[in-house]
């Protein structure tokens, strides 16, 4: 141990599935531990955790995390996470608050930029600012106002505070939280971190100094590095950097004060009822939209075998459709589908098991719950089959052998993975290495007294239990905007005159600090001299076919560790109009009813036995020429462990030419969840669909793919209401899934495997002899015949959210245009420059920007979880005379550049870009070309955005999509816009 580095050595541990090896250290003084995931891989990531327990539900926690990235000691601007989001070609950056931790993560294969983001993140968690004036933006404030009376008023504003009235009025939000709040009802999980918008405005600045005061020490820290940068690197830098600051003051205390305990158990069981809000809409007054949940608080556990073997609890009961607890939750008529909260939830010191019902009647709460208990109780008493065990088995080692990374870096993964048995005294090392555990879990379940045992034990016998039913109510969010309403009056009313002149001031004080330009050579960065001049991308080998019969074979060898892809694609047949609504409904039930030769059931477990699920899907492309017309194409696709190889390709030829649709029982049970669960993904998703409706009417496959997957499609399914209960409703969709399948298997198909094999050793013949091949080859480049009316309207979705979504479009050129690398740095620079300030701080909306759809064309304006409406419109039109009045500088275009490089360098996982470069070249875009739009990126100048902007985006020429509620529509008196309910 040098003067450097205080962290000793504690252990270390080879990791030979995952390809890494980790160790422990601590340090000497202060306490924290780092844990080092030792690999080749040059995408190094960083993580600091702090333990954090708040006992309110202000929201305190989150605001910490936000406004402590707003400006450090050795970084006096107002902005440097975000700032350095543009400064840097991170892989990944970002900052999490949990129920009871906060995490500060970035990932990047670029050594310096490594440097500089980590002695930003340091700086900004123990050397925070924490200016009352971030803490007014990113936290909550009220602010003076005029109403549509013309009177002055008080408002709340906040960008925390509108992030949570958006993320609170997603059902599946408020039934977790709610679930939490009673089966924890003493600890931190009791309440809501990330902030109940009624308890936000409650939190004081001091309260946050005094938070982060408590929380924010190192000795409550963990730091977490992956990558091939050594330890002792990393350690000597930490010291340097952050550590070497603090000394053995406090630590006893902040160990022991910032601490979770064991929750107290229920001596009984108990039922609650809260309520959601809903709005009607037509054909659905049956108000089975309630939802019943029952949980149990499971045996406290100090292990991860203990983990383990409620993992596999969970999968026997709920893994597939075919699990008992599971196919008594789809086909029982108490409700349309099983609720989303479903299984284990291990994210928390103590885990939990919760199954239940959507789409039902709330006063069935007792027969659900009876329902349930009593399936629990049968199947304790049966054998459960040996080849179910097995197949539970083998998903667990599935996961463990995958090597992730399409969504967040793998390295990432695997941390998140250990974290929170790190933070809560457990052993992460068991959580990445499962291999002894899982041998012990095989012993242990080899006994026919095993599983009932844990049966009785965690749930039948287990009094900490709760029913949950959440029911509509049709009211609750005009009951909220009022009592608001009401509370800001009363507020207003007991403001003196120096109030609300200070008011005003501090107003003004933060719309200056919005407005001021901060130093940004403050801050490190790259340049674009440290862009790689190249990246690599995978390329494929073409196999001859077995038999010589007809077929195009792809194969990549990729470092998949023994797991083996296989997918089959041909083109999309032709449809109708009337056939497209059932286009989404196709990929959710293909694979999910039987076959000719067998039931769902027994393919379920077959599926379970043999792979990692398998899935139906399309992928559609403008032509790179011309965004008039578009390719589409269908694909079957599923993985496994290479010694099933054979096995995989059997199912997926069985599902591609025999599945039945004649199941019209599991047909209906599967429509009614996929109805529920879509309906959810409203208020999560509604920047994309709002995007996705405003860009409708440019080009065909935007219309296709609106009217198939967007709002259209979710009023169309939402309208059907009880008709999905009908038989004779699901019988003419299963003629149409029918037809349209049996055309999509009569097309000619192709294969792509990937594995970590050489191509040239699979064995093609057995993997293709049940597969019935076309007389012809595959077309690659045949075009989907498609017309449409363009109907260049604005519209205005309303569905129940306290915040609204934006979003206006216009008109662009195809990807092979000259012009496309230049509208893709223009949406950068408008989103970095421009929209984030105006949007975001002043604006108060969690988020918002431009973007460019290279591949399908549009160039698109959008806000996500915003309190205003006209504003944001006005916002996105002046953006673009921001630009034409010229006032982009010269590092407004490199961090664009940046941001874009780092984003289309991002490595996926190795089977991920595998499928992204084989998708790539059936689209027609090959190797050479995506690599020389990579280098037009770099060379766009300030005179490009300019011509661009003024030729593209003419405000008056965009088209207009929102999402929103009645309430506030029928303040904003917005014109010409059509309006439709969701």
């Amino acid at each position: 141990m040098n003067d450097d580095n205080a962290f000793k050595f504690l252990r270390k541990q080879k990791i030979n599935a995952l390809n890494i090896e980790i160790s422990e250290y601590e340090h000497d003084k202060l306490g924290c531990k780092h844990y080092h995931l030792h690999t080749e891989s040059d995408e190094n990531v960083f993580l600091i955790a702090f333990k954090t327990v708040p006992m309110d539900s202000t929201g305190v926690a989150h605001i910490l995390e936000h406004t402590s990235l707003c400006g450090s000691k050795k970084y006096p601007v107002r902005d440097p996470f975000f700032m350095m989001t543009r400064r840097s070609l991170n892989t990944f950056m970002n900052a999490f608050t949990a129920a009871d931790w906060t995490a500060y993560p970035f990932a990047t294969r670029n050594l310096k930029d490594f440097s500089n983001l980590r002695k930003v993140y340091l700086d900004a968690v123990f050397q925070s600012r924490l200016d009352p004036l971030d803490f007014a933006q990113e936290g909550h404030r009220i602010e003076l106002t005029t109403n549509e009376n013309n009177e002055e008023t008080a408002v709340f504003k906040g960008i925390v505070y509108n992030e949570m009235k958006g993320a609170m009025s997603s059902p599946i939000s408020i039934l977790y939280q709610n679930l939490s709040k009673y089966l924890y009802p003493t600890q931190t999980y009791h309440y809501n971190s990330g902030g109940e918008p009624d308890h936000i405005p409650d939190l004081s600045y001091q309260g946050l100094i005094d938070f982060y005061e408590a929380h924010y020490h190192p000795s409550n820290a963990t730091f977490f590095t992956y990558g091939n940068i050594p330890a002792i690197e990393h350690q000597v830098n930490f010291h340097k950097e952050a550590l070497e600051r603090f000394t053995l003051n406090d630590v006893s205390n902040h160990k022991q004060n910032i601490r979770v305990g064991n929750e107290k158990r229920y001596l009984s069981p108990i039922r609650i009822q809260e309520a959601y809000a809903a709005q009607p809409t037509p054909k659905e007054q049956d108000s089975r939209d309630s939802y019943v949940i029952m949980a149990w608080l499971l045996p406290a556990h100090d292990h991860f075998q203990r983990i383990l073997e409620y993992y596999f609890l969970s999968e026997i009961l709920l893994g597939t459709s075919a699990a008992p607890l599971m196919k008594a939750l789809e086909t029982t008529n108490l409700g349309d589908a099983p609720s989303p909260l479903i299984g284990l939830h291990d994210n928390f010191k103590e885990a939990a098991f919760c199954c239940g019902l959507q789409g039902t009647n709330s006063e069935d709460f007792l027969k659900i719950e009876e329902m349930i208990l009593e399936t629990l109780k049968r199947i304790s008493t049966e054998e459960i089959p040996q080849e179910d065990i097995d197949a539970t088995l083998h998903q667990l080692e599935l996961s463990q052998r995958e090597i992730r990374g399409d969504a967040y870096p793998f390295g990432l993964e695997l941390i998140m993975e250990a974290l929170t048995p790190a933070l809560h005294g457990h052993d992460p090392f068991e959580f990445l290495e499962i291999d002894e555990a899982l041998n012990n879990l095989k012993k242990k379940a080899a006994s026919k007294d095993f599983i009932p045992a844990l049966i009785k034990e965690c749930l039948l016998e287990n009094q900490h239990r709760i029913t949950l039913t959440l029911y509509p109510d049709l009211e609750l969010n005009a009951r909220k905007a009022h009592n608001e309403e009401k509370h800001l009056k009363q507020i207003y009313n007991r403001l003196s005159e120096a109030e609300k002149k200070d008011i005003q001031e501090k107003t003004q004080q933060l719309e200056n600090r919005q407005a001021q330009i901060d130093d940004p050579e403050i801050l490190p960065k790259v340049t674009l001299q440290d862009i790689p001049a190249s990246i690599c991308i995978p390329e494929g080998v073409t196999l001859p076919s077995a038999e010589k019969r007809p077929a195009k074979l792809t194969a990549y060898k990729s470092g998949t560790n023994g797991i083996f892809i296989q997918k089959v694609i041909a083109s999309l047949p032709q449809l109708s109009q009337e056939e497209l609504p059932s286009l989404n409904l196709l990929w959710t039930i293909w694979t999910q009813v039987g076959t000719r030769n067998e039931s769902y059931l027994k393919l379920q477990k077959k599926i379970n036995q043999y792979t990692g699920g398998i899935n139906a899907g399309s992928s559609l492309s403008a032509d790179k020429q011309d965004l008039n017309r578009f390719t589409a194409f269908v694909s079957l696709s599923s993985k496994g462990l290479r010694r099933n190889q054979a096995a995989v390709s059997d199912l997926l030829s069985e599902f591609w030419q025999a599945p039945n649709f004649n199941e019209i029982q599991r047909i209906k049970d599967l429509l009614q969840k996929f109805r529920q669960d879509i309906i959810n993904t409203v208020t999560e998703q509604g920047h994309s669909l709002a995007i996705q409706a405003s860009t409708s009417h440019l080009y065909p496959v935007k219309h296709f793919t609106n009217l198939t997957e967007g709002l259209p499609f979710i009023q169309w399914l939402k309208s059907m209401g009880g008709d999905l209960k009908k038989d004779e409703c699901i019988e003419k969709i299963c003629d149409r899934l029918k037809n349209i399948q049996t055309r999509i298997a009569q097309s000619p198909c192709q294969h792509l495997y990937i594995t970590d094999e050489e191509p040239t050793n699979l064995d093609i013949k057995n993997l293709t002899k049940n597969w019935q091949f076309a007389t012809s080859e595959p077309q690659e480049q045949s075009f989907y015949e498609y017309t449409f009316k363009p109907n260049h309207q604005n519209t205005v979705w309303f569905t129940s959210s306290q915040v609204n979504f934006c979003a206006k479009s216009y008109p662009t050129v195809a990807q092979s245009h000259q012009d496309i690398p230049k509208l893709r740095v223009l949406a950068a620079v408008l989103k970095n420059s421009f929209l984030h300030t105006q949007i975001r701080e002043k604006g108060g909306a969690y988020g918002g920007g431009a973007m460019l759809n290279v591949a399908n064309g549009g160039f698109s304006f959008f806000s996500y979880r915003d309190p205003r409406l006209k504003e944001t419109l006005a916002d996105f039109d002046r953006s673009i005379n921001w630009i034409l009045d010229e006032s982009i500088e010269d590092r407004h275009l490199e961090e664009a550049i940046l941001s874009i490089i780092g984003s289309i360098d991002k490595p996926l996982s190795p089977a991920g870009e595998a499928s992204h470069a084989f998708f790539e070249n059936l689209f027609n875009r090959s190797k050479e070309e995506r690599l020389a739009w990579r280098k037009q990126i770099t060379e766009v100048s300030k005179e490009d955005l300019i011509y661009v902007a003024n030729k593209y985006l003419q405000p008056e020429k965009g088209i207009c999509a929102v999402i929103t509620d009645k309430h506030t529509w029928a303040k904003e008196s917005l014109k010409d816009f059509s309006e439709f309910e969701i």
